[in-house]
């Protein structure tokens, strides 16, 4: 096997390029009765300061109630200046808008940017879609960006994540390594074939990368 070097790695990564900014949430398990924290996601190359997304989910899952508000949290990518607030929009969606009065921006490029809390009843099951349509980012400045809709799928069943070479849950820079590591014989090979091809090479080092550039599944 060819050794790996780390201008191949560069290489790849020029390659794989920059990721499109987006607002998404991922597929996620939940049981019949159960609440869970789901992170909203958002990656972007641009910096924002704002935001509105209108989250869809399907009949079963709902957002739970905090003193009759709904339960949507920022994360420490927004500022104590930044306020969350949400509103029931007619066709059922939960329009949920992210500012800040001193225009405040978000911190960072990836990762959670509000967490939503979301309840199953107890005859909830199988699989379906969870959506956040027109979505909107705004600059410093007050341009707008619509941002692509986005799907993802709630399941009773436990969901795997692609590229998660090391079983954390997570697609990142450890999952590289181990994925380097397998190529090198130096670590074990079970699960670095993220591509399903059984083979074991450059292109499940690439397919990882894209995932943790945000431009992978």
């Amino acid at each position: 096997m060819k050794k790996i070097t780390f201008i191949t790695i560069l290489a790849v990564l020029a390659l794989s390029g920059t990721a499109r900014d987006r607002l998404y949430v991922e597929d996620f398990s939940i049981q019949p009765g159960e609440t869970k924290d789901i992170p909203i996601m958002l990656e972007n190359d641009t910096v924002y300061c704002s935001f509105q997304t209108d989250l869809y989910l399907p009949d079963g899952l709902e957002v739970a109630l905090d003193e009759g508000e709904y339960w949507v949290d920022p994360t420490n990518r927004l500022s104590p200046n930044h306020f969350v607030s949400t509103y029931r929009q007619p066709d059922g969606a939960l329009r949920i808008f992210v500012t800040s009065q001193l225009v405040r921006l978000f911190t960072g490029s990836s990762g959670p940017i509000v967490t939503v809390r979301i309840q199953a009843s107890s005859d909830f099951g199988g699989r379906k879609a969870v959506s956040l349509r027109r979505s909107v980012a705004v600059e410093e400045y007050g341009e707008r960006h619509a941002l692509d809709d986005c799907t993802a799928y709630a399941s009773t069943a436990a969901v795997s994540v692609p590229g998660d070479v090391n079983g954390d849950g997570n697609v990142d820079i450890a999952d590289i390594n181990a994925i380097i590591n397998a190529m090198l014989g130096k670590g074990p090979e079970d699960g670095a074939d993220v591509t399903g091809d059984s083979h074991l090479d450059i292109a499940d080092l690439n397919f990882v990368i894209n995932i943790v550039l945000g431009k992978g599944n």
